[in-house]
Order: structure tokens, then C-alpha cells, then sequence
């Protein structure tokens, strides 16, 4: 004898209890979509930088192989780029100290608002290590390090095509 699904006769649950997590949820993918908006913003706002850095410079020069018309006090030699084969433009951190030395620091930025980074490193461990790190550093996303360059060549040597 097949037998008729009971009704349940009170509308008493655990709906809270779910509307709970979905907001812990809700939070979470939240905070990451401002941290990755952060992040993009950024790269936007670095790639505008740059390009306005370089046309700046590059602007109107029959031979960008010279910055600008700085001289250097010893011998009076104009610094050029000639021996590098290129120029490139780019901006540092916001971070950076401008009394500091020149260092070409990258822009780090966290994907995830409201938690600290694992395994963060900085501005002077990217200089350092760069593309060397290894283990557990390597396999997490966040920070994100943004380095925005515009670059000319000067010559056929530029971007291993030469010689």
C-alpha cells in the first residue's frame, strides 16, 4: 500500500541559519571583487602613467638615445641609452620614498580586502628575488605586483633581434 507524503503542519526552519551563510558568502566574493577592482584600477591608472611618462620624454626628439639634456658634472658626458638599445618609461610604487634611492619598486596591491596576505613579501624581496622565488611563495596569488613599461627601440639590437 503505497502511502500519501505527510505534510508538514508548522513553518518553523532553519531559513535563518541559511541566509547567514549566504551572507558570509556574499561578503567574501565582496571583498574579493573590490580587491580585484583595486587591482585592475591600478594597472589602469600605471598604464596611463607610463604612456604619458614616455610620450613626455620622447616627444619631439630627433635622437631619444640621450635622457633629455642632463649632463653629468665629472667630464661633462650626456647620459645615453645606446649600450642598452632601448628606453623604457615606467612609474614606481606610491609607496616608494622620494628622498630615497631610485630603486624601480613594483605596485603591490591585495586581492582580498579585509585579510592579510599569505606569504607576503616586499618591495625589496620583488627587487631581489624577482623570478627566483620558490615553494610556497610561488603558489599564492596575493599580493598582486604591477609593473606597467612603455619602451622605444633605438636600434636593430633591441629585443635580442640583432646581433
Amino acid at each position: 500500500m503505497i502511502m500519501a507524503a505527510k505534510h508538514i503542519k508548522n513553518n518553523k526552519g532553519l531559513a535563518s541559519m541559511e541566509s547567514i551563510a549566504l551572507l558570509v558568502v556574499f561578503a567574501i566574493f565582496i571583498g574579493y571583487g573590490i580587491g580585484f577592482f583595486g587591482v585592475i584600477h591600478t594597472g589602469i591608472l600605471n598604464s596611463i602613467a607610463s604612456r604619458a611618462y614616455a610620450f613626455e620624454t620622447l616627444d619631439n626628439r630627433a635622437d631619444v638615445t640621450y635622457f633629455r639634456s642632463n649632463r653629468l658634472p665629472p667630464n661633462d658626458v650626456r647620459d645615453h641609452y645606446a649600450n642598452y638599445g632601448y628606453r623604457a618609461h615606467g612609474v614606481r610604487t606610491e609607496f616608494a620614498d622620494p628622498n630615497g634611492e631610485a630603486l624601480w619598486e613594483v605596485t603591490e596591491r591585495s586581492i582580498s580586502i579585509g585579510r592579510p596576505s599569505a606569504g607576503r613579501l616586499g618591495d625589496s624581496d620583488h627587487a631581489e628575488l624577482g623570478n627566483t622565488i620558490m615553494g610556497p611563495e610561488r603558489k599564492t596569488v596575493n599580493p598582486v605586483w604591477l609593473k606597467t613599461v612603455y619602451g622605444i627601440c633605438l636600434n636593430v639590437t633591441c629585443g635580442g633581434a640583432g646581433s
